[in-house]
């Protein structure tokens, strides 16, 4: 289902410039961009959010999955342990970056 969630899913586009998504939960954020871009931090538990979470700059936690997938059909490029994010990601042809462990190996789709 999650491949053809472009087909379904009109996205919107943003006026953010160039931007890169940094989606984790397992794992401490610890990827740094090796462009210019904008980093966006994103978090996909509005309710059990860390108050840390809500200090930091450019976060979206939200409960509409819509700002989700608008966030990242527009991203450059998206890192991430959750996999079904990365899927969503692949489905809009963004590329992604999928960490599988806490040594930061990650696999590139």
């Amino acid at each position: 289902m999650f491949f053809f969630i472009s087909d379904y899913f009109k996205t919107i586009e943003l006026s953010l410039g160039n931007f890169d998504v940094h989606t984790f939960d397992k794992i401490i954020d610890s990827i740094k961009s090796n462009k210019n871009n904008l980093i966006i931090r994103t978090h996909h538990s509005p309710w059990y959010a860390h108050r840390k979470y809500l200090k930091e700059n450019d976060t979206l936690i939200s409960e509409c999955p819509d700002n989700y997938l608008n966030l990242y059909a527009n991203a450059a490029v998206m890192y991430s342990d959750r996999v079904h994010a990365c899927v969503a990601v692949l489905a809009f042809g963004v590329e992604e970056k999928l960490t599988l462990s806490k040594d930061l190996a990650s696999t590139t789709f």
